[in-house]
């Protein structure tokens, strides 16, 4: 029953009980009763819910950490791959740099490193050398 309803039924048991010169006072008693409880009540209710907020606010808490753990696993994750992956791009351009080097030279070598000695001057005087003498000899 609503406020209204609970004041109007309790003031008629009081005046069915107490009919006489202290109904007013009756009256006024149970009215601060009432709404004193009324007010516990609500008082109550606003704890409760403030418990259950509370208990989010902390679940809520956790989770963030949680999440904020993974997210900072992966930043490192990632980092890690991107320094990976500039030391082989730095790597490369000094590699490129190099041949571009080369190639500037007109020093350009084709096969093996390990018979560059052909394109040598002493090799080249040599074979020159070869070659006359087996032109004079024919």
């Amino acid at each position: 029953p609503s406020t209204r309803e609970a004041i109007t039924v309790s003031v008629e048991f009081i005046e069915l009980e107490y009919a006489g010169s202290h109904k007013e006072v009756y009256i006024e008693m149970f009215e601060e009763w009432y709404y004193h409880n009324h007010f516990l009540a609500r008082i109550a209710h606003a704890h409760q819910r403030a418990d259950r907020l509370r208990t989010t606010w902390e679940d809520r808490k956790i989770e963030l950490e949680r999440i904020g753990g993974i997210w900072q696993q992966r930043q490192e994750q990632l980092e890690s791959e991107v320094k990976e992956i500039t030391t082989k791009i730095n790597f490369l351009k000094a590699k490129y740099e190099d041949l571009e080097d080369h190639i500037q030279s007109g020093a350009i070598h084709q096969g093996p490193s390990q018979l560059s000695w052909v394109e040598s001057s002493g090799f080249l005087l040599a074979a020159s050398i070869v070659i006359m003498a087996n032109l004079l000899i024919l």
